[in-house]
């Protein structure tokens, strides 16, 4: 290695593109099979597991993506910048250099923002080792570190996780400082230029939740490398109770909001199709023909969506069968088992209607990209005016167009089946009151069998 060769950063020089970044960073789904063979809870555990596998970069994730791989990127060229520098900085200390403002990844719950952590984790290079010189051993080389914030929740705890054990004897909540400096010193040594720190929810559950939040993530932000914080909105609401100091320095840098795909995008389309590609011949109907469907249950969460296709699994292998038909789908939607999801996805539909301010952990506090927020409101107003609709033309209807409707729900969808001429409609087009009318008529006119 040469005095001016910079390995630090050529490490990231194959990960700056899109293309490549979706590549490493796409989790297909692998295909579930034999299913029934299962027991219910069992069937239940590896569908779950597998959707909660499954990761599509979309095109908001990819963007994402390729901010945090740049910034890492930028580090490693400013602090790595020669072999001497960085050797001397690694007996002298480091330079008093300001810290960086931390990055903020947040949105509502179940939007997939610990997925985008992994998937970051998968693109950037692996841990290694690097010799600096003939003169010294190989030192780690790490792209990025990752902490979850689950039941270690105070700023030791977290540092330990982040320092060889040679370096943590010393940590404890009287020496945080020393410890932050240590740690600090640790990441330069082993050319960390990313840090993500993941379930800080967990954090704020306890009763001191604010000023614990605001240690941990300060003392974060001071070791010199950047950082990614990952967190719903009510960990927003929490900083922004803070100091103003302490607010300057961990709401420095815009928000960066992950909102669920638009129902009418090809990022959603593109979802759905990999979820069904996970459980071949089990839901009875085309995902990708019913996504704005799928989408107006959910509100474009897919932990809910997941929640629901689980919930509609189970339902039906309870009542003997093995398959899913989009009829149960709405069924378990209105069923006590997802009455906590249903709550939530309708108290979201209504803060988009009347503007009202709601529940806190539902909406973002500062305001930031207006353009996604005001898409994602609009597409929730959708779904309000969708369901007024199809709730007058129900109403308008007879009996007997009530049950011509329902056995079209049952029924086998032409995917797997030969289309049934007397009911068959237009793929994706609407039905409206009169063609419910024609297709109940229909019904009435064939021959009893």
């Amino acid at each position: 290695m040469s005095a001016k060769e910079n390995l630090w950063a050529k490490r990231f020089e194959d990960v700056l593109a899109i293309d490549e970044i979706k590549r490493r960073a796409d989790r297909p789904a692998r295909p579930l099979l034999c299913l029934e063979k299962d027991t219910i809870e069992h069937a239940c555990f590896r569908i779950e597991s597998e959707l909660r596998e499954v990761f599509v970069t979309t095109s908001r994730a990819a963007e994402i993506l390729q901010k945090f791989i740049e910034h890492a990127y930028s580090h490693s060229l400013s602090r790595y910048s020669d072999v001497p520098k960085f050797l001397g900085q690694c007996y002298d200390g480091l330079a008093d250099i300001e810290p960086y403002f931390p990055h903020i990844l947040t949105g509502p719950a179940g939007t997939g923002k610990t997925q985008l952590g992994q998937a970051l984790i998968r693109i950037l290079p692996l841990a290694s080792t690097i010799q600096p010189d003939t003169y010294h051993p190989a030192i780690p080389l790490i792209a990025v570190r990752h902490v979850a914030i689950k039941t270690t929740k105070s700023l030791p705890g977290v540092l330990q996780t982040l320092v060889r054990s040679a370096h943590t004897s010393g940590v404890s909540g009287s020496r945080s400082a020393a410890s932050i400096d240590a740690c600090a010193r640790w990441q330069y040594i082993c050319g960390t230029s990313l840090l993500i720190a993941d379930e800080l929810q967990f954090i704020s559950q306890s009763s001191n939740a604010s000023t614990r939040i605001a240690q941990v993530l300060l003392g974060l932000s001071y070791l010199l490398v950047p950082t990614v914080f990952i967190g719903n909105y009510s960990l927003i609401h929490r900083l922004r109770k803070r100091p103003q100091e302490e607010r300057q320095r961990l709401l420095g840098m815009p928000l960066i909001l992950l909102l669920p795909d638009l129902p009418s995008s090809a990022d959603w389309a593109s979802v759905v199709k990999e979820y069904q590609c996970a459980v071949p011949g089990v839901y009875q109907f085309d995902f990708v023909e019913k996504r704005h469907e799928l989408w107006s249950l959910c509100a474009g969460l897919k932990r809910e969506l997941i929640k629901l296709l689980i919930v509609t699994y189970r339902r039906c292998r309870r009542s003997g069968k093995t398959v899913v038909c989009w009829a149960d789908i709405e069924s378990s939607y209105r069923s006590p088992d997802f009455f906590d999801q249903r709550t939530d996805v309708e108290e979201l539909i209504a803060q988009s209607i009347d503007g009202a301010k709601g529940r806190e952990d539902l909406r973002c506090p500062i305001p930031t990209n207006l353009s996604l927020e005001n898409e994602y409101l609009q597409a929730l107003k959708d779904i309000r005016s969708q369901n007024l609709t199809e709730a007058v033309m129900r109403d308008a209807m007879t009996k007997a167009e009530r049950m011509a409707v329902n056995r079209e729900q049952v029924a086998p969808p032409s995917m797997h089946h030969p289309k049934r001429q007397s009911i068959s409609k237009g793929r994706g087009k609407k039905l409206s009151v009169k063609d419910l009318q024609e297709n109940a008529a229909r019904h009435r006119c064939q021959p009893p069998k």
